[in-house]
């Protein structure tokens, strides 16, 4: 893997349906995933979020 690069695995619940949508929004604080049905006007699940600060801190360990 390259220097610096944080990957992030999403582990998608056994319902989901094809034409599902995963949303990655990039909001203030993070990168916050959720799960929509095809039409993206039902909200499923929510996938989890990462804190900016929190990636940061990754990549720098990952550095080391």
């Amino acid at each position: 893997m390259s220097k610096g690069i944080v990957y992030r695995t999403i582990v998608l619940p056994n319902d989901v349906k094809a034409g599902d949508v995963v949303q990655i929004k990039f909001d203030i604080e993070g990168v916050v995933y959720d799960l929509f049905d095809n039409s993206m006007e039902e909200y499923k699940e929510k996938l989890g979020y990462d804190l900016y600060e929190e990636i940061e801190a990754l990549k720098q360990n990952k550095d080391e």
